[in-house]
């Protein structure tokens, strides 16, 4: 990725679109991260909690050092990022404080540092609550009329984004990431290697020597014939919990799904508590684009699987295969 040409305007334009998310927080803001499974542009997938001094910690403690990474793809690499956040305190909603700016920069990966409040101000039923603006290949702004960050140009994509922080409750365990990146893909009934996905870029000429997976793309006026992807998820992905006022429980698994090119049959895989096989798996289909749009006689197709175990913990892994002309 190149660096920003725009040197001179960012901290102006940083500054502008912080004060613009501060008065959007203290109006109510809700994400409006898309949920289609193809890629078709630049766009945050999700986040997740980093604690240098506890890695794969998921929650943060009153008072702690932390970050959060933002999973951003696309079906290329942009050539320029920028963004800006805010930190406050929520209930669930709005903010209940006056948010703070907390980081702006340019370029990935976007990983924004900030300090959790300390107990006293958290109470018993304050979060901290993440929000900002992340501007691919377009030049990031603020419109005073909608008090929203704004990502403007030929091509240029834009994501607001909304994350509330989880805290360890007092006198409770922490939460853990699923650790996803050793799960076992499968494609078509074979392994499917995760180092396919550094192994070439979205869009990349390939062939059958390419070491890829070989997938045909969709023949004009002929249905395409889906491809079954199988998850497996093994035993360090879901953790026990007791809820409140139920019994001690796995968590579920939400993945979800997301292709650089062709289509996903759902954008979405559950493993739900109930299901207590030690690896667990689900099947999904994903249909070939049609071989009018693939470029040259074979491009590469990127997949990015996002596993939330709906407590705050996430991780994300990514396989690659390539698409042939018929």
């Amino acid at each position: 990725m190149r660096p920003s040409k725009k040197e001179s305007i960012i901290p102006v334009t940083i500054a502008l679109v912080l004060g613009g998310i501060a008065a959007l927080l203290i109006a109510g803001c809700n994400s409006d991260l898309p949920v289609a499974s193809t890629l078709e542009r630049t766009r945050v997938l999700g986040a997740r909690v980093e604690i240098a001094a506890d890695p794969g910690r998921a929650d943060v403690s009153p008072g702690e050092p932390a970050s959060v990474s933002w999973i951003i793809s696309g079906p290329s690499a942009p050539s320029t990022l920028d963004w800006a956040f805010v930190l406050c305190t929520t209930g669930g909603a709005d903010c209940a404080d006056a948010p703070q700016p907390i980081a702006a920069g340019s370029g990935a990966p976007v990983t924004v540092a900030f300090t959790t409040p300390d107990a006293a101000t958290l109470g018993t039923n304050l979060r901290p609550l993440m929000l900002g603006a992340v501007c691919a290949d377009g030049t990031l702004g603020f419109d005073p009329n909608t008090v929203l960050g704004t990502c403007t140009g030929a091509g240029a994509s834009g994501t607001t984004v909304r994350f509330i922080v989880p805290v360890t409750p007092a006198g409770e365990t922490p939460n853990h990431h699923p650790v996803f990146t050793n799960d076992v893909i499968e494609i078509g009934g074979a392994a499917w290697d995760p180092a396919t996905a550094t192994a070439a870029a979205a869009g990349d000429a390939c062939d059958a020597g390419s070491g890829l997976p070989v997938v045909t793309a969709t023949p004009a006026g002929q249905d395409a014939i889906k491809q079954e992807i199988r998850i497996v998820s093994d035993g360090d992905d879901r953790e026990t919990f007791t809820p409140a006022g139920k019994p001690e429980q796995l968590e579920d698994l939400q993945i979800s799904n997301f292709t650089t090119a062709g289509k996903f049959e759902s954008s979405y895989a559950a493993i739900f508590a109930t299901d207590t096989r030690p690896d667990a798996d689900v099947t999904v289909k994903w249909e070939p684009p049609a071989g009018a749009t693939v470029a040259g006689t074979g491009e590469v197709v990127v997949f990015h699987f996002v596993v939330r175990d709906l407590r705050g913990g996430l991780d994300v892994t990514s396989r690659a295969l390539c698409t042939v002309t018929p």
